[in-house]
């Protein structure tokens, strides 16, 4: 039972540490989030709504970090990208990644790619498509009004 409890705090250190550090970066950003989901300890996303950005964290397998605010009033709009394969012999689609893509108004500016998933870091897919959908339903919102 005593390794359980350690391994949960450890677990529960590293989840409020994610969140301090995305906290700094909406604060470096000049951003209030009001809405934001953290996943699998490796991904963050928030949006400011009255600033209408949006705020996105992945920490790297190296203990990098790819963090970046995005102004939606500049994307012209958002798409889902599924990278999957079949399987043989039962013909089982798996997924290997999952994005929310951003197409920005200039096309100059190439498109920004938001990783929700990936299975070389991650073992399998638990909320990824709900999460997904839901934040391409709120850029959409704000992209198309």
């Amino acid at each position: 039972v005593v390794p359980i409890v350690i391994i949960s705090r450890h677990h529960n250190k590293k989840g409020n540490d994610f969140a301090t550090r995305f906290a700094e970066l909406a604060k470096e950003n000049g951003l209030q989030i009001d809405k934001h989901d953290f996943w699998n300890r490796i991904y963050g996303i928030g949006i400011d709504s009255k600033a209408k950005k949006l705020l996105y964290i992945k920490k790297k397998p190296e203990g990098e970090e790819e963090a970046f605010a995005v102004d939606l009033q500049k994307i012209a709009s958002s798409r889902i990208l599924k990278d999957s394969r079949i399987v043989k012999p039962t013909n089982a689609e798996v997924i290997d990644a999952l994005a929310l893509q951003l197409r920005f108004k200039d096309f100059k500016i190439p498109d920004r790619n938001l990783e929700f998933y990936n299975s070389a870091e991650t073992l399998s897919l638990s909320n990824e498509f709900l999460l997904i959908n839901q934040w391409t339903g709120i850029v959409d919102k704000i992209v198309k009004y």
